[in-house]
């Protein structure tokens, strides 16, 4: 018998080893992310107003050839003699410089989505000028602003929207409700553990009265 187990034990040693192989599409990173979503053909994940499922991108090109990304701005669309340069950029936000002899409409490389904002900031102070509208634009939906002429700054962000903020406030009034509910139900607990009735402060002669009525016992009457 124990041999016989012992058989069984080596021969299903092979399979109880986790085989650790090196990913195909490179190592893990957003390169081999971006490697991988072009391979499965499941570069989805888009808004309602991508018209056209994406196969690639500029921003994935450079993740993939290890570079980093430090713009998202579509300078291919970029209209001659006028000049553009990215001072800050996050995933949340990237302020843009730019000096145009006339308006010309500035496209980013970033999906629209309700909640992208745009505005005009003074390039000396960065004091906002006004807000700027944001489009989506083209079959893949990126966000487009058109900008006056002169020598300006735009900075485009992501910032919440009116359902969303609605949606923080409920949150936090079910998290105080919910807090004092639970509260209030560990104090009746501990009353009643310590040998009292449970009942709030104030309303025990009215608690006892109802517990004396719910204690007396039932008399049934026989029909008639």
């Amino acid at each position: 018998m124990v041999a016989a187990s012992a058989f069984l034990v080596v021969a299903s040693f092979p399979y109880i080893q986790a085989e650790i192989r090196p990913p195909a599409e490179g190592p893990v990173g957003y390169a081999g992310l971006m490697r991988f979503q072009q391979s499965a053909g499941e570069m989805t994940g888009s808004s309602i107003w991508v018209r056209e499922i994406p196969t690639w991108s500029a921003l994935a090109e450079v993740w993939v050839r290890g570079g980093e990304v430090t713009s998202r701005v579509d300078y291919a669309r970029i209209p001659k003699g006028v000049q553009v340069a990215s001072r800050r950029a996050t995933s949340q936000e990237e302020v843009v410089e730019y000096v145009a002899e006339r308006p010309f409409k500035l496209e980013f490389n970033i999906a629209y989505y309700p909640g992208w904002r745009a505005y005009l900031l003074d390039p000396e102070t960065e004091q906002v000028v006004r807000p700027l509208e944001v489009v989506p634009h083209g079959t893949l939906g990126h966000i487009r602003v058109e900008v006056p002429a002169g020598h300006y700054l735009v900075h485009v962000r992501f910032e919440d929207t009116r359902p969303r903020r609605a949606g923080k406030v409920l949150s936090l009034v079910g998290l105080l409700v919910t807090g004092g509910l639970l509260t209030w139900e560990r104090k009746r607990l501990n009353a009643r553990k310590e040998g009292g009735t449970g009942c709030p402060s104030g309303n025990q002669n009215r608690c006892t009265n109802d517990l004396a009525v719910s204690s007396a016992p039932t008399r049934w009457m026989k029909p008639p």
